[in-house]
């Protein structure tokens, strides 16, 4: 159990799977092909994307099953945080139970090959005209 996110064209489901510490598997549906597990440094890079398209949207709220559509500024500032560690996207634990905030760091480095990944297969996708999606679950 915990953060589930996934990011691709939207249009497009994928069934994703993961297996928690006692062998649970559990599925969703994400927008795929990119997951992530407890990545709180990238949700909350996602909540500030949200954020700025959605004004009127509680700043304190994290939103959970909310399409974030990404642009290229949007992949601009990712592909920046990434390359800081997402220093300025510090997840604490009133951001969410589920998140694995005190691991945050820990997720920053491990996922920051899949994340620029991403950040290229996303650009190259919305100038083919595709919409990149984000979304999350938990």
């Amino acid at each position: 159990m915990g953060l589930h996110q996934s990011a691709g064209i939207y249009g497009k489901q994928y069934i994703d799977s993961i297996k928690d510490s006692d062998g649970n598997i559990y599925s969703f549906n994400g927008y795929g092909p990119y997951t992530w597990t407890k990545h709180a440094r990238l949700h909350i890079f996602m909540r500030d994307a949200y954020h700025r398209q959605n004004q009127d949207a509680k700043p304190d709220k994290i939103h959970y099953f909310t399409k974030v559509s990404l642009d290229l500024e949007d992949l601009k500032r990712l592909e920046k945080a990434i390359n800081n560690q997402f220093k300025d996207y510090f997840c604490n634990s009133n951001d969410g139970f589920y998140f694995a905030h005190q691991y945050q760091e820990e997720s920053a480095n491990d996922y920051k090959e899949q994340d620029i990944e991403f950040v290229k297969y996303a650009a190259l996708e919305i100038k083919k005209g595709n919409e990149i999606v984000y979304d999350s679950s938990w």
